[in-house]
């Protein structure tokens, strides 16, 4: 999966925009596009009558490492964002954990 920051698009833009500038800026056909999906919707105002919409979108394509071999700017791997379960102690430990900076300084 990859990583798409910075996508800009005016604040009144029709929805089919934002898959148009992800093809626009990834150089692809439509058919490698398989999915995508909003990360992160921003507001820039620095322009009163310029407002745009900032977007980082997550994208699933087809040939991911060809695309990321052509360093394309602000394209990059989407972290990995999966919950992983907390390790717990064995319940037969035999001696008491030590706790090591548990302040509010570490």
């Amino acid at each position: 999966m990859l990583r798409l920051t910075e996508i800009r698009l005016p604040l009144t833009h029709p929805a089919d925009h934002l898959k148009a500038a992800i093809l626009k800026r990834l150089g692809i056909a439509a058919s490698e596009l398989l999915a995508f999906s909003i990360f992160r919707r921003g507001h820039d105002a620095r322009k009163k009558n310029a407002i745009m919409l900032v977007y980082t979108v997550d994208v699933e394509v087809r040939n991911e490492a060809a695309l990321l071999a052509q360093n394309i700017p602000h394209v990059g791997p989407a972290p990995d964002m999966r919950y992983r379960v907390v390790a717990q102690a064995p319940l037969d430990l035999q001696e008491r954990p030590v706790v090591i900076g548990s302040g509010p300084c570490g």
